[in-house]
């Protein structure tokens, strides 16, 4: 098993696989929502640099054509994630104000 929290896996030029693998059971803390937020920043960069989410499309990378793409994430063993691990969370005194959600929030203000 990895020793990150989440793990990145191109299975396709538009298709990726992000994997919680923090057992026991996926709980969300500060170090497990970095990754995933990493993980998303990973994926967005690669779909941009490919000439995704350009309005209109750059016509320098006409053989790269992006239609959009798909994010896949699972789980392992029995829990796809088992919530928040609260200690952890209030560990950090601005957890819920800069940690929680952050890929969520991507884009808002």
């Amino acid at each position: 098993m990895s020793s990150q929290p989440t793990t990145l896996t191109q299975i396709h030029p538009q298709i990726h696989l992000i994997t919680l693998s923090s057992p026991p059971d996926n709980r969300l803390t500060p170090t497990f929502l970095k990754s995933l937020s990493d993980n998303l920043d990973a994926v967005e960069l690669e779909w941009r640099e490919r000439g995704g989410g350009m309005s209109p499309p750059d016509p320098s990378k006409k053989d790269m054509k992006v239609e959009g793409g798909a994010v896949i994430i699972t789980g392992i063993d029995r829990f796809f994630s088992n919530g928040l691990d609260y200690v952890k969370a209030n560990e950090n005194k601005r957890f819920f104000e800069g940690m929680s959600f952050t890929s969520l929030l991507k884009g808002k203000g």
